[in-house]
């Protein structure tokens, strides 16, 4: 929960401190975590992250969502932050912060 208090704290400053951090899914590519935060104004996010070499994936990911999201296309996953290198995490693996539209404040 610190590596990931770290990273969002860098990555979405103004979400505050994070509450909790809950892993919901396994997939072939990545790991998801459903991310609260101790303010309640704060919607929860989506921390996606990819293995250390895997940037191209989650930045085609991060890529697509702006893409669709700049031509006025409401999609969910809604993109908020990207990094190529989230060194906070311990080992710089790439990852993909969204929130859903419904979650989105």
């Amino acid at each position: 929960m610190e590596r990931a208090d770290g990273l969002l704290a860098e990555l979405l400053p103004g979400h505050g401190r994070v509450h909790s951090v809950v892993r919901f899914a396994e997939g072939t590519v990545t790991g998801a975590y459903r991310v609260e935060f101790a303010r309640a104004e704060s919607a929860p996010v989506v921390l996606k992250l990819y293995a250390r070499d895997d940037r191209r994936l989650a930045a085609k990911e991060a890529a697509a969502l702006r893409f669709l999201t700049g031509h006025g296309i409401d999609v969910s996953p809604r993109l908020l932050a990207f990094s190529g290198s989230a060194r906070a995490l311990g080992s710089p693996r790439p990852c993909v912060v969204s929130a859903s539209a419904r979650d989105a404040r």
